[in-house]
């Protein structure tokens, strides 16, 4: 054995915490070195688990404030002499706020004074925000206009709290509870934040659903953006295929 690796969790901790977790980590290899007598352990993988800000566009907390706090309290993941080598693991605090997903209202309905808006994406995209909704995980949902338009409330278009759920067949298929919003119609469009990370990374086959289309896009120098088509949709044939070669 030559490397500890920690594995601290997907998000769910504050830079305090996440930092006490690597100086017990750090404490233990020294332990192990010091009673070995030589560096047996010369690699520390201190893990990911950085959270994300889904409130907001911020970053919160940096990369930077996190290395601050690392360096305050555990300064020898950045001795050579300590440690040849430490590795991280971040995904969400990478990923997450570089992906978005969108899809159109399929269709919508009203209920105690609130309205549910079904779109062509649920549990079978977003688990956790579906599986675990008091969790961390709650995706920011903008609506806009089956042209493209940004909604906003007005005397056509009162405000109304909306769930927006999913096309899987169990009432959990919520992805977004209460979101004020201008009242939906189908053909609308909803835009869930913050979907780079935990999202179609735990894409299941619940109900047969194929995969959709990934596209990147980036503003060009005309001031417009541009799509390019990264990872074409799942063909009704592929998905298909998955089941008749179990």
């Amino acid at each position: 054995i030559s490397g500890i690796h920690v594995h601290t969790g997907s998000g769910g901790y504050g830079l305090k915490q996440l930092c006490h977790g690597v100086r017990v980590a750090v404490d233990f290899c020294l332990e192990i070195n010091k009673r070995c007598g030589f560096q047996k352990i010369s690699v520390l993988d201190i893990g990911g688990g950085l959270s994300v800000s889904y409130k907001s566009d911020e970053v919160s907390p940096t990369f930077a404030e996190y290395a601050a706090e690392l360096k305050r309290v555990a300064p020898e993941i950045f001795d050579k002499n300590t440690f040849k080598r430490i590795i991280t693991e971040f995904g969400a605090a990478l990923h997450a706020k570089f992906g978005w997903l969108a899809s159109r209202v399929e269709y919508t309905k009203a209920y105690d004074g609130g309205r549910i808006a079904l779109i062509h994406a649920g549990s079978d995209i977003f688990l956790r925000a579906c599986y675990c909704p008091k969790t961390f995980v709650h995706h920011r949902v903008f609506a806009f206009s089956s042209k493209g338009e940004p909604l906003r409330a007005s005397a056509n278009r009162k405000e109304f709290k909306h769930d927006i759920a999913g096309p899987l067949c169990f009432a959990g298929d919520i992805i977004a509870h209460d979101v004020p919003l201008p009242e939906l119609y189908p053909d609308d469009i909803i835009v869930l934040a913050d979907t780079g990370a935990n999202s179609l990374s735990l894409k299941t086959m619940h109900c047969s659903r194929p995969s959709p289309p990934v596209y990147g896009h980036r503003l060009n120098k005309s001031g417009y953006y541009e799509f390019t088509l990264l990872k074409p949709k799942q063909e009704i044939k592929d998905m298909l295929s998955f089941w008749s070669d179990c």
